[in-house]
């Protein structure tokens, strides 16, 4: 083939000796000839280069050579080298060549030069190749590895690489410079120069360890303390260190790469705190916590459930749920599964299921589907709680409420239920009838004000607003119109407001016809002034009272011994009169003949015009009408005085006890009557009663330790126990106790006591409490009472202040003398005026002082300071 290429025309041997010349060149280098362009000439570099033998190469055209190259470009391009006879310089020419099953992708510079004949037309075309692949990935790696560097530098993971012994920071890029939080000029700088703070933790270590014995150290959450924003902060990492090599394999540095993970480090720990009280929530609940799959499969069984069902864990997972469903009810799971598969959440679901033992439970559940992060529903959650005692005593109140409405149609009283706009929600079979209705009209529809007569209508809804506001029950006397007759007829009404949460919902009241007792009063007011004239010819002292004990005459003989008007002892103003020591006994006397009925004979000191007390006999009786109910009480009064000056004394303060005992217990009794009474008819009126009674039982316990007391203190046996204690906490036990149990003031405390006190805890606590009580009782109108402490100097000082009705001047030095009381006050609040005398002497005891400081109309401040060490 060789002897055949001709090259512009020269003689064969100079032709053979080019051709041998473009065989041996250290270069690629072929020809291609005509316009079909055949290889004529292929050297061995060009041969090599394209992994092409010369038998593969020579009288073929270079589209039959390299197929693989359509496409590419390079056809066109020799075509228009051809045609044009323009030689072609490609730089980095990419070309991917495949043959026996290889593909090679390279990267070429070369040179296409075309050879013209003498008629200047081209008649071949001489090609020059090198290829520069590797230098193209050499350079391509160089930027890559630039890429990577600055991609590391502006990573969010922290990277640094350490130097040498002293670990000198060489390369650290943003990210380990914001984690240290030491600025960005620290390369060049030993490692613990510029966090000296990791000098007694592990890190430098391990660090020395890695850079020694060529072993990487990897670390998870690891814990280190280091100065960021000026505090020390615990940090955790996911950190490697790796060794630093040089090109020769030496060990020169260590490489760290870390990454912060302090947020869900303290998440995990929060998570699993979380995990940890829910787990314990779980288990202590006294509800029975279940979870399941979504084919009813048991995977969780609380302790809550083992009480409830009596199966344990152990014997419940796995299990279906089915074991504690009875049959009649299998039909619910199905329904159960169905709606937690669908994602839906069954609330307060009410139900029945099985014990362990075959006992039938009625139960409460609330279902809610399980979802994994996937948001697929895996499971189900079931909270059941036992209802069983709840549905008994449902039925019990369905019970009662059925006897009750039975009583209530049996009563000739009027019974009726209001709500909180005072329209009528029920009344029995009596109002009914009077009103001339029957049961198909709709209560909603009654307006029970057009049967109030017109005179009466504002004064009923005034009291009843009045009653709603103050939380107490009223009566009241109103003219009802009968339905069928339009005659009105006078009612008593008596109402109690009623109230869920501390919000009025309404009334429960009774109204009783007293038309008939109304026109009895007409008659007895009639015969009045025969008898007024008839007592004022008697030489004893005659008083008249209405059925509840208020005053209604009295005779002339009154006024003469008294020198005072019937306005001045009216309406308990008689109490000026009587001696102090008897006015107790006298008062509660007369209380139990009113709540009994039953006549009275009592002595007592009545003061006269002359302002000498004399001993007088009263003897009370009532007057009744012929069904035996009282119409009022008739009282004769006669003086005993030289007869009582002949009796022995008695002692005051036995005396005095006795009836101050008497009285609460005597309440208490009358309040217990009535609440056996209406057991059976009205439980709201048995639970007012109930809370009475168990107020005059208080007040008696309350008496007889202060008179024991008062005792105690006079023979010098009161005991003291002394022992450290925190008087902070026994300020805070006892208001948190009294406030608990007194709804018409708030009490505010302030201040707080240094140090503990040495002192009788109980004795302590007494005083406070009674000082606290008497700024209550005093202040009716005030709603906030303040005790506030303080320390100084080695005593601490304790001052309870009221807004109350405040105390003279005059009664200021005399209210802790025993049984001293203001007489202003003596008819309008209870006591013996004995609290402050006792809680003087234990204040005494304990070495303080006790005091007032009071202004009349603008409250009082009762105040006592005690050493911090007490020698009682």
């Amino acid at each position: 083939m060789r002897s055949k290429i001709k090259i512009a025309k020269l003689p064969s041997d100079a032709e053979m000796h080019i051709s041998n010349v473009f065989m041996q060149v250290p270069a690629a280098i072929a020809v291609v000839e005509g316009p079909h362009q055949k290889y004529v000439l292929a050297n061995a570099l060009y041969q090599k280069m394209f992994n092409r033998s010369e038998k593969q190469l020579l009288g073929k055209t270079i589209r039959e050579v390299f197929p693989e190259m359509e496409g590419q470009g390079l056809f066109e391009l020799m075509e228009n080298i051809y045609k044009s006879g323009e030689s072609f310089t490609a730089h980095e020419f990419p070309a991917i060549f495949s043959h026996n099953g290889i593909t090679k992708r390279g990267y070429y510079d070369f040179v296409a030069q075309p050879i013209k004949n003498e008629d200047r037309k081209v008649s071949s075309i001489i090609i020059h190749a090198v290829e520069v692949t590797e230098q193209i990935e050499a350079r391509k790696e160089i930027g890559e590895s630039v890429k990577r560097y600055n991609m590391m530098m502006q990573s969010p993971f922290a990277f640094a690489i350490l130097k040498g012994k002293d670990l000198v920071i060489a390369l650290a890029n943003d990210s380990i410079k914001e984690m240290w939080g030491k600025g960005k000029d620290i390369e060049g700088k030993p490692l613990l120069e510029v966090l000296p703070e990791i000098k007694e933790q592990a890190f430098p270590a391990l660090l020395m360890n890695v850079l020694t014995s060529g072993i990487p150290y990897y670390a998870y959450e690891m814990l280190a303390k280091l100065v960021r924003h000026g505090k020390m902060e615990d940090v955790y990492f996911n950190y490697v260190y790796q060794p630093y090599r040089e090109a020769d394999e030496t060990i020169s540095g260590v490489v760290v790469i870390a990454i912060e993970t302090t947020k869900e480090v303290i998440a995990k720990k929060n998570f699993e705190e979380a995990n940890a009280r829910l787990a314990t929530v779980v288990q202590s609940s006294q509800d029975a916590i279940i979870g399941k799959t979504t084919k009813g499969i048991v995977t969780s069984w609380n302790e809550g459930a083992h009480k409830m069902f009596g199966y344990t864990e152990k014997e419940m997972i796995g299990q279906s749920i089915t074991k504690i469903i009875p049959d009649n009810r299998l039909e619910e799971e199905t329904y159960i599964l169905g709606k937690i598969n669908c994602g839906e959440m069954i609330e307060h679901f009410e139900t029945q299921r099985l014990t362990k033992k075959g006992k039938v439970i009625d139960i409460s559940v609330t279902i809610s589907p399980i979802k994994n992060s996937q948001g697929n529903i895996i499971g189900a959650s079931k909270i059941a709680r036992d209802i069983t005692n709840a549905k008994q005593a449902q039925a019990i109140i369905k019970e009662s409420e059925e006897r009750f409405r039975r009583l209530a149609n049996e009563t000739p009283l009027f019974i009726w239920l209001a709500d909180e706009n005072l329209q009528t929600t029920y009344l029995n079979k009596e109002g009914y009838s009077y009103f001339n209705l029957n049961e198909t009209n709709k209560l909603s529809d009654l307006s029970w004000k057009k049967f109030i007569h017109h005179k009466d209508l504002q004064k009923v809804l005034d009291r009843m607003h009045e009653a709603a506001i103050k939380h107490e029950p009223y009566t009241l006397e109103m003219r009802l119109k009968n339905g069928v007759t339009g005659e009105y007829r006078w009612f008593l009404d008596k109402g109690v407001p009623r109230y869920e949460h501390e919000k009025f919902i309404g009334f429960i009241g009774t109204s009783l016809d007293i038309h008939d007792r109304k026109k009895w009063e007409k008659e007895i007011k009639a015969s009045e002034k025969n008898f007024r004239q008839l007592a004022n010819l008697l030489p004893e002292k005659i008083t008249t009272t209405d059925a509840e004990g208020n005053v209604t005459y009295y005779n002339k003989n009154w006024y003469d011994y008294t020198g005072l008007t019937f306005d001045e002892l009216k309406d308990w103003g008689w109490k000026k009169i009587i001696h102090p020591e008897d006015e107790k006994n006298n008062i509660n006397l007369w209380k139990e003949a009113l709540a009994s009925g039953h006549a009275l004979e009592v002595e007592e000191r009545l003061l006269s015009k002359t302002g000498e007390y004399k001993w007088h006999l009263s003897r009370v009786s009532p007057i009744k009408d012929e069904k035996g109910k009282i119409q009022k009480w008739v009282s004769a009064t006669t003086d005993i005085h030289e007869q009582k000056m002949k009796e022995q004394s008695k002692d005051d303060f036995l005396s005095i006890a006795s009836h101050e005992m008497k009285t609460p217990l005597t309440i208490t009794k009358a309040y217990l009557q009535l609440l056996e009474h209406n057991l059976h008819t009205d439980n709201t009126n048995a639970l007012l009663y109930t809370q009475k009674a168990s107020q005059s039982v208080i007040r008696l316990h309350d008496l007889i330790l202060e008179l024991l007391d008062v005792n105690k203190i006079q023979s010098g046996k009161l005991d003291y126990k002394i022992s450290a204690f925190n008087f902070n906490e026994i300020i805070n036990d006892t208001v948190e106790d009294l406030q608990r149990s007194i709804t018409t003031h708030k009490i505010i405390k302030t201040g707080k006591v240094k140090s503990e006190v040495t002192g009788d805890r109980e004795r302590l606590m007494q005083v406070v409490i009674n000082l606290i009580n008497n700024a209550i009782k005093y202040s009716p109108d005030a709603n906030e009472i303040f005790i506030h402490l303080q320390q100084e100097d080695g005593f601490i000082k304790v001052s309870v202040k009221d807004k109350g009705i405040g105390i003279s001047k005059t009664d200021l030095e005399k209210i802790f003398n025993k049984y001293y009381r203001v007489k202003g006050q003596i008819t309008s609040f209870q006591g013996l005026g004995i609290g402050l005398y006792i809680s003087s002497e234990i204040i005494k005891r304990h070495n303080g002082k006790l005091w007032a400081e009071s202004e009349e109309g603008k409250g009082s401040s009762f105040c006592f300071t005690l050493p911090v060490e007490v020698n009682a």
